[in-house]
């Protein structure tokens, strides 16, 4: 799967993860992490709201970016998979 690797975290950066990967559904993760702990799922282009979530988590920590797979998707209907 195509994947973004990134030190830390710039809003600056956002809109690039969705061209790049060539998808409107973006699913951000720690690369070190456990279970869906810190995993948000993003629709472009993202709400200031989340965009401040994602500083606060990812500001000083390393993750990774990949399209969304819906055939992955779990029952949660909210942006943030962590709050199943």
């Amino acid at each position: 799967m195509p994947s973004l690797w990134f030190d830390d975290f710039d809003e600056e950066q956002i809109p690039d993860w969705f061209e790049q990967l060539g998808t409107d559904k973006v699913v951000i993760k720690p690369t070190v992490g456990t279970n869906s702990q810190h995993t948000f799922l993003i629709d472009d282009p993202a709400s200031t709201e989340l965009v401040s979530e994602l500083e606060m988590t990812f500001g000083q920590r390393p993750f990774f970016v990949q399209p969304f797979m819906t055939n992955v998707q779990t029952s949660c209907a909210t942006q943030k998979i962590i709050t199943c």
